[in-house]
């Protein structure tokens, strides 16, 4: 089977799912995508069957040549933000099954409105199903008119190969460290995270907490400074599980996040979970083993207090939940929804 994903910014958990469908299936992958965001300079390994192009490289005309002459049986795209992808997509219909994939919620509002009206007109007549993160997608995808059958969930999935690799069954989770992992930008809270957490060092019951800070983004220069806050810049996946073995807890205080890849990731180190109410993925993967919250200084000290009260034990507790909810999508899920896109049209 050949496979095209027209993509827009490239991911590790992405490839890795590429990369274990091609080592498990008779799957050839040939992946356009734009350029690599340089705020998660991440380093691309070699695939076994899959053809990585940037689009455009060398020129546009280019890339749909490569893509016809590849003769896909599923075209994957992400969203409809790139009309040129749409534009290929619409060209190859009869003869490829077309999927779409996008992260928005619903939020029933004037934009989406206009997305609904748009879907109608475009979006049914190219695409055939709707492959999203997880239930807040579905929503907005039935809203588009999608039917139920055509959805399917899991997209964003984890490598958890190697969070897995550092979930410590002896774990006692009294380093006193909290872990915040995502981009340096006003949307993730972390400036309100920043002020809370100073707020709460200041206090004698709570000064030999830490938080440790890794990512990098538009605000990395804007960083506060304090002898409690570590800012270790951004950390290839693979080195990751260092940082994790060592911390308590990991924190997302997002005023937005569609899913939140790392939730899962950090969850299968066995790390509880303080998210923000707008963080997708707790939908999946937060259910006794940490706390939610509003993402104001408030609501991540109120959460920050609540947790740093636990015992050892108790948070043991949650890192088990955590690792449990983590491996219950994997690899194997991922690959066998793509795969079932051909299935589907078959029968």
């Amino acid at each position: 089977m050949r496979i095209c994903f027209l993509y827009t910014e490239l991911a590790d958990y992405f490839l890795k799912c590429i990369e274990y469908t091609a080592n498990n299936y008779d799957v050839e992958f040939l992946i356009i995508h734009w350029e690599i965001n340089k705020e998660a300079p991440f380093v691309i390994e070699p695939i076994i069957n899959c053809t990585l192009v940037s689009k455009g490289n060398p020129n546009l005309k280019y890339t749909e040549t490569l893509i016809q002459n590849f003769k896909p049986h599923i075209i994957f795209c992400s969203g409809w933000v790139d009309k040129d992808y749409l534009r290929i997509c619409k060209n190859l219909k009869h003869s490829t099954i077309n999927v779409i994939g996008f992260d928005n919620h619903f939020k029933y509002n004037v934009k989406q409105l206009l997305a609904r009206i748009y879907s109608q007109f475009v979006l049914l007549n190219i695409f055939k199903y709707c492959w999203v993160p997880g239930l807040p997608q579905t929503y907005f995808a039935r809203y588009l008119g999608f039917n139920s059958s055509a959805i399917k969930t899991g997209f964003y999935t984890a490598n958890i190969s190697y969070f897995n690799n550092c979930y410590d069954v002896q774990k006692k989770y009294d380093n006193k460290i909290i872990l915040y992992c995502a981009r340096y930008i006003h949307s993730k809270g972390i400036f309100e995270l920043w002020d809370a957490f100073i707020n709460l060092c200041s206090q004698n019951e709570y000064k030999n907490w830490q938080l440790w800070c890794i990512g990098t983004g538009e605000c990395f220069e804007s960083r506060v400074l304090h002898p409690n806050i570590k800012h270790f810049g951004f950390i290839q996946p693979k080195k990751l599980v260092s940082y994790i073995a060592k911390a308590d807890g990991y924190i997302l205080p997002s005023h937005k996040e569609p899913w939140g890849v790392s939730v899962q990731e950090m969850a299968a180190g066995g790390l509880p979970l303080l998210l923000s109410n707008s963080v997708g993925a707790a939908t999946n993967f937060l259910t006794t083993n940490g706390f939610s919250f509003h993402p104001t200084v408030d609501g991540i000290t109120n959460c920050l207090i609540k947790f740093m009260k636990l015992s050892s034990t108790e948070k043991h507790k949650m890192g088990q939940t955590s690792h449990h909810l983590a491996n219950t999508v994997t690899h194997a899920h991922w690959a066998n929804t793509l795969l079932s896109f051909n299935k589907n049209a078959i029968n």
